[in-house]
C-alpha cells in the first residue's frame, strides 16, 4: 500500500517554519510522506536543509510589506501560487493540507479548498496573523496556543493544542537537570534577540545592568545577532564588571537553555514555548512594533499564568528597571522557583501528536 501525502504549507520566519517541521517529523513516525510548500525563502532554505522532504517553491508575497505597486501585483502573484499548489495537490493526491501561517499558506490554502482537500491551520500567537483570519474560515480545523484567539469561530472548530516543539528540542529538554543542579552556581542570564539580534538589547543592556547585585557570581550569555559589533558589546560588559559570553548566534539553541536559569528575550510564540518546555523563567520585552502587536499579548498572557515576567521596551531602556527585576529575582528564589513550577504545570505534553490525530479523525 502506498504511503499516504500530507502537504505542509509553510515559509517566512521561524515561527512558521519551525511548528512545520516538528509536525513533518511527527508525520514521517506515522508512515506518512511529507510534501513541503514554501516560498524558496533563504531562511526557509537554511531551516530545512538537515531535512529530505521534497519541496515545492510557490509565488507568495506579503502584504503588509508591499507597497501600492506591490499590492497591486498580488493577484496575480496569488493566482500563479493557487495554479502551482493546486497543479502540486493533483499529482501527490494528499489527504489533507496543514498550514502554520505566513502568506504562503494563502494560496496554498485555497488551492486545497478549490480541490475539495481539508486544510488545517495551526495559529501560534496570541493575535492570529493576517493569513490565519483570512484562512479560518476555510479550515476544517484550528490548532491555537492561546484562549479566545479566534472569538468568530465556533468553539468546537478550534483545539487548544498548544504549540509543536521539534524532536531535538524536546529531547534535549529532557537533559536539563543535571546543567543547573549545583545549587552554588553563578545565575547564568541568557538575553536573546532573535535570528537578527536585537540592536536595543545590544546598545543598552550591558549598562542597564550596571547595578545588579553581587556581580561576581551573575554570568550572561548574550544573543547579539550576525550583524552586531561583538567586541563593542563585550566591553560594554566588563566597563561594569560583568562576565559576558557574546555571540552572533546560538546553535544549537538548546545548549544555550540547558545552561541558564533566566532569560531575556522578545516574545514570540516559539521562543516563549521553547521556554517553557525547559522550565526557564523568562523577563519578556516584546517587540513593540510586531504585526497586530501580538508579541505584547503573548507576553501578557504568560505574565497572568505567572511563567515570565512583562517588561515593556520604553521601561526596559529606563535606568533601574532591569536590574531591579533581576535583584529581586535573586534575592527572593521562591519567584524563580514558582516561575519554573508553573513552566512545568502548562508544559503541552505531544502537541505535534495531538495536532495529527485531530486531523486523521476529522478526515474519516
Amino acid at each position: 500500500m502506498a504511503k499516504q501525502h500530507i502537504i505542509i504549507a509553510a515559509g517566512g520566519t521561524g515561527g512558521h517554519i519551525y511548528p512545520a517541521v516538528a509536525l513533518a517529523q511527527t508525520l514521517e513516525k506515522q508512515a506518512r510522506k511529507v510534501q513541503w510548500v514554501g516560498s524558496g525563502a533563504k531562511l526557509e532554505k537554511r531551516l530545512l536543509s538537515p531535512y529530505a522532504w521534497p519541496v515545492t517553491e510557490i509565488a507568495a508575497k506579503p502584504y503588509r510589506q508591499a507597497g501600492w505597486l506591490g499590492k497591486c501585483q498580488l493577484a496575480f502573484v496569488l493566482a500563479f501560487g493557487v495554479a502551482k499548489a493546486a497543479w502540486i495537490m493533483i499529482k501527490k493526491r494528499p489527504a489533507y493540507v496543514i498550514t502554520t501561517g505566513g502568506y504562503v499558506s494563502v494560496a496554498t490554502a485555497l488551492a486545497a479548498k478549490v480541490l475539495g482537500i481539508k486544510v488545517y491551520i495551526c495559529e501560534q500567537n496570541a493575535r492570529p496573523g493576517l493569513a490565519n483570519r483570512l484562512l479560518c474560515h476555510l479550515a476544517t480545523k484550528v490548532f491555537t496556543a492561546y484562549p479566545n484567539v479566534f472569538p468568530q469561530l465556533k468553539e468546537k472548530k478550534i483545539h487548544m493544542t498548544g504549540n509543536p516543539l521539534r524532536e531535538q528540542v524536546i529531547k534535549a529538554s529532557d537533559e536539563v537537570e543535571p546543567a543547573r543542579s549545583q545549587k552554588d552556581k553563578a545565575l547564568t542570564i541568557l538575553i536573546m534577540g532573535g535570528s537578527q539580534g536585537a540592536n536595543i538589547f545590544n546598545e543598552k543592556i550591558p549598562s542597564l545592568l550596571a547595578d545588579i547585585e553581587e556581580k561576581q557570581r551573575i554570568r550572561i550569555i548574550h544573543q547579539a545577532g550576525a550583524q552586531a559589533n561583538i567586541q563593542e558589546i563585550e566591553k560594554a560588559y566588563l566597563a561594569h564588571d560583568i562576565q559576558a559570553e557574546v555571540l552572533p548566534y546560538l546553535d544549537p539553541i538548546t545548549r544555550y537553555y540547558q545552561r541558564s536559569h533566566l532569560v531575556i528575550a522578545r516574545s514570540g510564540a516559539l521562543t516563549i514555548t521553547e521556554l517553557i518546555q525547559f522550565k526557564l523563567p523568562a523577563i519578556l520585552v516584546p517587540l513593540p512594533n510586531s504585526a497586530d502587536n501580538h508579541q505584547f499579548y503573548n507576553a501578557l498572557y504568560h505574565q497572568q499564568l505567572g511563567s515570565a515576567w512583562l517588561l515593556p521596551q520604553d521601561r526596559l531602556v529606563r535606568p533601574g528597571y532591569l536590574a531591579n527585576m533581576i535583584n529581586t529575582l535573586r534575592s527572593s528564589p521562591a519567584h524563580i522557583e514558582k516561575m519554573q513550577h508553573v513552566c512545568q504545570q502548562i508544559r503541552q505534553q505531544s502537541t505535534a501528536d495531538k495536532i495529527i490525530d485531530h486531523c486523521v479523525s476529522a478526515c474519516k
